[in-house]
C-alpha cells in the first residue's frame, strides 16, 4: 500500500474536483457474464441492488463473491484490511489515532498467526479462499480505483487468503472481546478509586465481595501497585464491523400459518454508517443440488455467508456473552514474571516495524498467560522497568485449522441437527438459532471457551498463584444445544439463560433479559392463545418499540406524578405507553427521568465524571444496565447505602421533580426539553455518514447524498428495536438492527432489509437504496419477486 502524502482532511478538502469525480463516473458497468476456470459465473442485481451471483459449485460462488466485494465495496475492504492488518499509517499520516490502533492490533500478531493457519486449511478451503482472492484481484484488474482511492493516492495490493483470516481475526478481537475487555478494566479502576467490594458493587458485578475484602493481597496489589496502561481505541476502529447486540428467534412449524418453521435475527450494530458493515447477496448454483438458493449476509474482504439460509436450513446469530478473556497481574523482575516456584519465567520480546511512525520499532511483551499491557517508554526500546503489569489472554490465541474451515464455506447442511455440528466450531462467541425445511427449530452456543482451572472472574488473577493458568480450550460438544422445546419457540438476545446450562462456566454478564422477555411474551401470548404466526407478525416483531424497562418503573413512578402539583409534564409522562418512537412526548420525558435516576444512584459510587463517561460510552452501561435497575427497584440496602438512606419512592419523586417540574435543574432536561412539543427525536436522532469521509463534510456531505439525515432513532437500550445512542470511541453513533431477516421455511427465499444498501460509491443508485425501506419498517423479499417488494 503506498503511503499517502496527504492526509484524510487534505483529500477532503479537495471536494470541489473529487465530487465531480464521484457524479461523473458513478460506478462502471455490471458485467453480466465471468469466467472462472472455464465456467460462467453470471451477476445481476434485483430490484432493489442486491447482487445475484450464478455459477457451478461452491469456487464459482467465491469468486463471484470476491468479484461482487471489490465491485460494490472496494474502498471498505482496503480501509478493513489496513486496519486488521495495523497498517493505517501508511494509508493516513501517522496521527495518534492511527498508531494507536496500529499499535494495538499489531500486538495481537494477527498476520503471523494467519499465515499459520492457512499452512494448515485442507485443499477445498485452501481454493475456496484462492477463488475469492481471484474475484477480488480479477475486478481489481479491470476497473479504476474508485475516487476515495485515487484522492489519497493508495494503490491496493492484490488481496490474499492471508487478508481474508486477518479481517476475521480482527473482526472477532474488535467486535467482541474489546467488550469483555472495557468491562473489565472499568471495573479494575472503580477497585483502585477505592469502592468496597462489598453491597452495591457485589450486586451489580456478581462478585463475592465478602471474601474477595478478605483476599488482602488481591487487593493490595489492585489498588496500589498494578499500573494501567490503557488507551481507547480511536475512531477508526469503526471501519471494523463491530457487533453490539442482536435479536434471534424461531417458531416451530406446528405453531406457523404457513406449516413451515419461521427463523428471524437482526444484528444490531453501529447502525450511522453507510456503506452497511454488511454486504447481502443471493446466490443461485447452477450444479444438480438440494440446496441451490443462499439468501443473507456476508463480510466484505471475507468469503462466507455469515448469516441467512438455503433451501434447506435457515441460521442466524446473537453475541454470546461468552468470557473468552482473562487479565492476569505479572510481577516483573529484570525481564522475568513470578511464578509460584519464583521469577522464573522470561518475558519474550517481539518486534514489529510500523512504516510512517516516528519510532519505526515497535516491542510487545508476551508470557504466558499472553501479552502485556506495558507503558510506551517501553514499546519504544524493548526494555520494561520491574514492576506489576496486566496481562490479557484471549481465548482466540487458540484459533486453528477447524475454525477457519468452518467461517471459510458455502453452507450445505440439510437440517438443524448437521447445522449445529458445524457451528461448534465457531470461533466467535454466539447463540446460534436455526430453522429447516422439516419444521425443526434449534439454538446452538458456539465460542473458543478456555478450560479454566478456576471459578470465571471480572477481575484481575495474581499471575503467580497456582491454579490459574488455562489447560487449553474446553471441548465443542460441551457447548450448550437445545432442540423443538416445548414451549414452540427459541429466542435470545445477550442474555443469561438461567433455565438451562447455557450461562454455566461461560457468562458472568450480559446485556439483561429485556428484550428477551418481551421476544418470549409476545411468542409464548400468541402460540398459548393457538395463533397460527405469520412472516408479516414477525415483521412487527422486530420493529416494536414497547419496553418492559420502563414499564416496570413506570409502575412506581406513575402513581406519585398524581401527587405533584402544577406540573403539565407530569400528566403527558403519565400517559405514555412506553413505546419508544421518534414522535413520542413521554419516551422523551421518561428517558431524561431515567438518566438523571440513575446518575443519583450511581456517582456516589464512582463519582460524577466517571460515571457520565460509562453513561455516554455504550458497552460498559449495557452490560450493567438491568443490574443497576435491579438494584434500585429492590429498594434494598444497596440502594439506600448510595443515596443516603433514601427510599425508593423519595428517589423517584425527587427526580421526578427536578425533572419535569417548570424551572427544572436537569441539564440534560434544559438540553433536550427545550419546548412542550420536544419529542424522543430530539434526545435520539440518527444521521447516516459515509464510512470514508466520517462526517467531516457537514451540510456538504447532505447536499452530494454521502451523507443522509438526520432521521428519528426509535427504541432503546431495551427494547427489541435496539435504539441507542452514545460515543463509541471519541464518535457519537448510534446502534442498532442493520440487516433484518425473517425466513418462512415453506418458501425458499426471505423477507429482509438492509439499512443502507449495496454499493459503497455514494454517486451509486444502490448506494442508499433500501435507506427509506428501512426506516419506515418495511422489507423486500429475495431472492425477488416484484409482488412482494412493498410488504
Amino acid at each position: 500500500m503506498a503511503v499517502s502524502g496527504r492526509s484524510l482532511i487534505g483529500a477532503v478538502g479537495l471536494l470541489g474536483v473529487s465530487f465531480l469525480i464521484v457524479w461523473v463516473l458513478h460506478e462502471p458497468e455490471l458485467p453480466t457474464n465471468l469466467e472462472f476456470e472455464g465456467e460462467s459465473v453470471a451477476l445481476s442485481r434485483t430490484p432493489l441492488g442486491v447482487m445475484k451471483i450464478e455459477g457451478r459449485g461452491n469456487n464459482a460462488f467465491a469468486y463471484g463473491l470476491g468479484y461482487s466485494h471489490a465491485f460494490d465495496r472496494l474502498v471498505q475492504m482496503v480501509l478493513m484490511r489496513a486496519a486488521a492488518q495495523g497498517r493505517l499509517v501508511e494509508l493516513f499520516p501517522s496521527t495518534d489515532d492511527t498508531v494507536l490502533l496500529d499499535i494495538t492490533l499489531r500486538a495481537k500478531d494477527f498476520r503471523r498467526r494467519a499465515s499459520v493457519i492457512l499452512s494448515q486449511l485442507n485443499t477445498t478451503t485452501i481454493s475456496f479462499l484462492e477463488a475469492y482472492c481471484k474475484g477480488v484481484n480479477d475486478y481489481m484488474a479491470q476497473h479504476t480505483r474508485p475516487v476515495e482511492l485515487l484522492i489519497t493516492a493508495v494503490q491496493p495490493e492484490p488481496w490474499t487468503p492471508e487478508d481474508c483470516v486477518v479481517v476475521g481475526f480482527v473482526m472477532g478481537y474488535l467486535g467482541l472481546s474489546s467488550m469483555q475487555s472495557d468491562l473489565e478494566k472499568f471495573l479494575l479502576q472503580v477497585v483502585r478509586a477505592g469502592a468496597p467490594l462489598e453491597g452495591p458493587l457485589s450486586e451489580i458485578f456478581s462478585l463475592d465481595g465478602a471474601t474477595l475484602e478478605q483476599d488482602t493481597e488481591l487487593l493490595d496489589v489492585l489498588r496500589n501497585k498494578v499500573q494501567l496502561h490503557h488507551s481507547p481505541l480511536p475512531s477508526f476502529v469503526n471501519i471494523i464491523p463491530t457487533l453490539t447486540a442482536s435479536n434471534n428467534w424461531a417458531i416451530h412449524a406446528t405453531h406457523t400459518a404457513s406449516g413451515g418453521a419461521l427463523q428471524c435475527n437482526d444484528p444490531h450494530l453501529i447502525l450511522s454508517q453507510l456503506p452497511a458493515a454488511f454486504y447481502e447477496l443471493v446466490h443461485v448454483d447452477r450444479a444438480d443440488r438440494p440446496d441451490p438458493v443462499a439468501v443473507g449476509i456476508s463480510v466484505p474482504g471475507i468469503p462466507s455467508l455469515v448469516m441467512g439460509r438455503t433451501n434447506l436450513v435457515s441460521f442466524g446469530m446473537t453475541y454470546g456473552m461468552m468470557d473468552q478473556m482473562d487479565y492476569y497481574v505479572e510481577h516483573v523482575v529484570d525481564m522475568r514474571v513470578r511464578r509460584p516456584d519464583g521469577f522464573t519465567e522470561e518475558i519474550v520480546v517481539r518486534k514489529e516495524e510500523l512504516i510512517g511512525t516516528r519510532h519505526t520499532n515497535y516491542y510487545f511483551f508476551h508470557t504466558s498467560h499472553g501479552r502485556i499491557e506495558v507503558p510506551a517508554k517501553a514499546l519504544f526500546t524493548g526494555q520494561l522497568a520491574d514492576g506489576f503489569y496486566l496481562a490479557v489472554r484471549w481465548s482466540w490465541d487458540y484459533f486453528g485449522r477447524e475454525h477457519a474451515e468452518t467461517l471459510f464455506r458455502r453452507p450445505r447442511e440439510h437440517n438443524v441437527e448437521q447445522m449445529a455440528k458445524v457451528l461448534q466450531h465457531v470461533a466467535l462467541s454466539a447463540n446460534w438459532i436455526m430453522a429447516d425445511h422439516e419444521g425443526n427449530i434449534a439454538l446452538q452456543q458456539t465460542g473458543l471457551r478456555p478450560a479454566r482451572p478456576h471459578a470465571l472472574t471480572l477481575l484481575p488473577l495474581l499471575g503467580w498463584r497456582a491454579n490459574i493458568s488455562w489447560t487449553g480450550l474446553a471441548s465443542p460438544s460441551d457447548l450448550y444445544f437445545e432442540m423443538n422445546p416445548a414451549r414452540g419457540f427459541l429466542a435470545t438476545a445477550n442474555n443469561q439463560h438461567t433455565e438451562h446450562a447455557l450461562g454455566a462456566h461461560t457468562i458472568n454478564v450480559d446485556i439483561g433479559n429485556y428484550r428477551v422477555a418481551r421476544i418470549s411474551s409476545l411468542l409464548s401470548t400468541s402460540i398459548e392463545a393457538k395463533k397460527k404466526l405469520t412472516v408479516a407478525d414477525m415483521q412487527r416483531m422486530q420493529t416494536d418499540t414497547y419496553s418492559i424497562q420502563a414499564e416496570r418503573f413506570m409502575a412506581v413512578l406513575r402513581p406519585l406524578l398524581q401527587s405533584i402539583a402544577h406540573c403539565p409534564k407530569c400528566g403527558q409522562l403519565a400517559a405514555w405507553d412506553h413505546r419508544y418512537d421518534g414522535t413520542s412526548r413521554g419516551a422523551l420525558l421518561f428517558t431524561l427521568f431515567y438518566n438523571e435516576l440513575v446518575a443519583r444512584v450511581m456517582a456516589p459510587l464512582m463519582g460524577a465524571e466517571a460515571w457520565a463517561q460509562v453513561r455516554a460510552g455504550g458497552s460498559v452501561f449495557y452490560c450493567i444496565m438491568q443490574r443497576i435497575d435491579e438494584l434500585i427497584l429492590a429498594d434494598g440496602s444497596s440502594l439506600r447505602r448510595l443515596t443516603g438512606n433514601v427510599s425508593v419512592t423519595d428517589l423517584f419523586l425527587s427526580t421526578a421533580k427536578q425533572v419535569l417540574l417548570p424551572g427544572q435543574t436537569s441539564a440534560q432536561s434544559q438540553h433536550y426539553d427545550t419546548d412542550s412539543k420536544a419529542t424522543y427525536s430530539a434526545y435520539q436522532s440518527i444521521t447516516y455518514t459515509n464510512l470514508f469521509y466520517q462526517g467531516r463534510l457537514g451540510a456538504l456531505g447532505a447536499l452530494f447524498g454521502i451523507d443522509h439525515g438526520p432521521h428519528p432513532h426509535a427504541g432503546s437500550h431495551a427494547t427489541i428495536v435496539q435504539g441507542a445512542q452514545g460515543v463509541n470511541f471519541g464518535m457519537l453513533v448510534n446502534v442498532g438492527p442493520v440487516w433484518r431477516f425473517i425466513a418462512d421455511l415453506r418458501e425458499t427465499g426471505a423477507w429482509s432489509v438492509l439499512a443502507g444498501g449495496a454499493s459503497g460509491r455514494p454517486g451509486s443508485p444502490w448506494y442508499a437504496s433500501e435507506l427509506e425501506l428501512y426506516r419506515t419498517g418495511k422489507y423486500k423479499y429475495l431472492p425477488s419477486d416484484n409482488q412482494k417488494q412493498s410488504a
